[in-house]
């Protein structure tokens, strides 16, 4: 896992509670995260990226300052005898449509939301069972939006209720269990 655009971050492999690797890095000075697993079960990887704040009056930089992104996933023991195994989970990538030239919706408008789901290589084994988007205009209060799709294209409509920023979170889950979180704060703002 390769983490670009981020001056600092932090990932974590877990299993049961109980963390096996954790790798800190800043400014993206080529750090690759690699891990083993070595038993079966049910594992989490989280991701912590965070910008450093650029000068004052930058507008770009008060947005999309934070990425999380949380991995659960099982692995059985035919996983373990491959030298890569490719990991069920997902990364959804967001598209707002309509923004203007600041990434900005104007207060009171509709942005059709685009989800895009990418899914671990080689191909998914397990089917998405569902897909959720959350958005908060605080930072902390999640509010769940209707989503509609199926595969890897999944559309919302955001409402831009206040000036200030959209927060969005989207939480994919396949029939087995394997869930990916995923959130970017500050996505975009509301003029």
């Amino acid at each position: 896992m390769r983490l670009t655009k981020f001056t600092h971050a932090c990932v974590r492999l877990e299993r049961d509670g109980r963390i096996l690797k954790a790798l800190r890095f800043s400014n993206n000075n080529g750090a690759v995260f690699r891990a083993v697993l070595r038993r079966p079960g049910w594992y989490t990887v989280a991701v912590r990226a965070h910008r450093m704040a650029m000068p004052t009056g930058v507008r770009q930089a008060t947005l999309s300052t934070r990425v999380e992104l949380d991995w659960r996933f099982a692995a059985q023991a035919r996983d373990l005898t491959d030298t890569f195994i490719g990991v069920p989970v997902s990364v959804t990538v967001f598209r707002p449509g309509g923004l203007d030239l600041h990434n900005d919706a104007k207060t009171g408008t509709m942005t059709a939301m685009h989800l895009t789901i990418f899914r671990g290589r080689p191909g998914p084994r397990y089917r998405i069972s569902s897909v959720r988007l959350l958005v908060s205009y605080n930072g902390g209060t999640w509010q769940s939006v209707a989503v509609r799709g199926a595969g890897s294209s999944w559309l919302a409509r955001v409402r831009a209720v206040a000036p200030g920023f959209i927060s969005l979170r989207s939480i994919v889950t396949d029939v087995r269990g394997d869930r990916t979180v995923e959130t970017i704060s500050r996505a975009y703002g509301i003029s």
